[in-house]
């Protein structure tokens, strides 16, 4: 079985006393993990459920605090630069191989949102203040790097948090197109979709996702707890700005949760106002602080889309993908049940 640790830049600089230690304890949860959920056929599906969150968080807290931290000398020495730009590809029901490009590539979540449903826990930073968090040098030879060992189908920029924050996202784009023809696509919350330069950086990819959980201001502040200053209106107004500017593959992604899904009619009016090329109707079926639906329950809020082209995450598949680095992906992604 293969295990997460594989090579990495702590690689060089772990004493050599210490490598076995470090390389042994995240190995061992990882195979512990497995072990678990091996023992889990005699037991209900709550409790495999509630098996599978714990062990899969214990593996991404251990693996992310070891990959930011070295052991030299006896010391914990700090090494925040080791996160990548690059993780994946992930294997989408929606984008197939997807290899992700995160311009954000912050420890903790910078967004504009706070979501009730994210996988990646508490908005550490919440703002809609663009700024530049990672050069483009960085970008280029790590995507660079990534493209000559793996062929997504997409690169899709997303990760630890909103990635239109980024201000050097059209330079990102611009890198990136010159290294390669695979399309490129973004995962957006949409709460800078009113923004002109927004528009117009995003105007330059092949695909936009574009997020809506809400019909009015009540549920889009429950369920996304926003920035100061984005409001439900700006952020529809924006949604419908970009698609009529854009030229390439317009979806729109709606989360279903127990808090929206009695607003299913609501958002099916609003997804004919908008025209999107396809509407993916969706429930966290990562481990977060809420519940998925059922399929049942998906099913149903599905046909309110009659006449629009929907897809389900229930109903699709997921290619098989072999992520270039198993740490990077676990800090962004988690496991599905």
């Amino acid at each position: 079985m293969d295990t997460p640790f594989q090579s990495h830049q702590t690689q060089d600089i772990v004493c050599q006393k210490h490598k076995s230690t470090v390389y042994g304890i995240v190995n061992g949860v990882f195979k512990s993990f497995h072990f678990t959920k091996n023992r889990q056929q005699s037991r209900p599906d709550s409790n495999k459920n509630l098996i599978d969150k714990v062990g899969e968080l214990f593996i991404i807290k251990t693996l992310a605090a070891l990959q930011h931290t070295t052991i030299l000398k006896h010391k914990t020495i700090s090494r925040p630069d080791i996160m990548k730009t690059v993780y994946g590809p992930v294997a989408s029901w929606r984008l197939g191989k997807s290899l992700g490009v995160d311009l954000i590539c912050s420890p903790k979540k910078i967004c504009s949102f706070d979501c009730i449903y994210c996988q990646l826990e508490k908005t550490e930073k919440i703002t809609s203040k663009r700024d530049n968090f990672v050069s483009i040098d960085k970008v280029s030879e790590e995507v660079k790097n990534a493209i000559e060992h793996t062929t997504p189908d997409v690169i899709t920029f997303s990760g630890m948090g909103e990635p239109t924050l980024a201000n050097n996202m059209h330079e990102a784009i611009e890198t990136i197109r010159e290294l390669t023809n695979i399309p490129l696509a973004i995962l957006t919350n949409s709460s800078l979709l009113y923004d002109e330069d927004v528009q117009k950086t995003l105007h330059n990819l092949d695909i936009i996702v574009a997020k809506l959980d809400a019909p009015n201001q009540e549920l889009f502040q429950k369920i996304s707890h926003p920035a100061e200053g984005i409001t439900f209106e700006k952020t529809l107004s924006g949604i419908k700005a970009m698609k009529k500017k854009f030229h390439g593959k317009f979806a729109l992604q709606i989360m279903f949760i127990n808090e929206n899904k009695n607003y299913a009619n609501e958002l099916a009016e609003l997804s004919r106002e908008i025209e999107p090329d396809e509407v993916q109707i969706n429930t966290p079926l990562r481990p977060c602080a809420v519940p998925p639906l059922t399929k049942k329950e998906l099913d149903n809020i599905e046909k309110s889309f009659t006449g629009l082209n929907t897809i389900s995450v229930y109903h699709s598949t997921k290619p098989m993908t072999d992520p270039l680095d198993k740490i990077e992906l676990f800090k962004r992604r988690r496991m599905e049940l």
